[in-house]
């Protein structure tokens, strides 16, 4: 499923990528709000430094407890 910028699997259960770089940090910093396009981004993924595929973009998009999918908006408070 394409991803929709939702913010869900970053927020909930950050990459093993972003906790190698950075830690166990509560807010990835490599995940961007993009105000003009409303949704989130990966900055792994704008600066291609990694692929996509085994970052698993667009897999929580399917997830039954993603009810962010259908509202993609900030979702914290660094993103105000």
């Amino acid at each position: 499923m394409k991803c929709v910028g939702c913010g869900f699997c970053c927020i909930k259960s950050p990459c093993g990528l972003e906790l190698m770089v950075h830690g166990n940090n509560l807010q990835c910093p490599e995940l961007l709000w993009n105000q003009e396009k409303n949704r989130y981004f990966c900055n792994f993924v704008l600066k291609k430094e990694i692929d996509i595929t085994p970052l698993y973009i667009g897999e929580g998009c399917c997830c039954g407890l993603n009810s962010w999918r259908q509202k993609v908006q900030p979702r914290r408070e660094i993103d105000k």
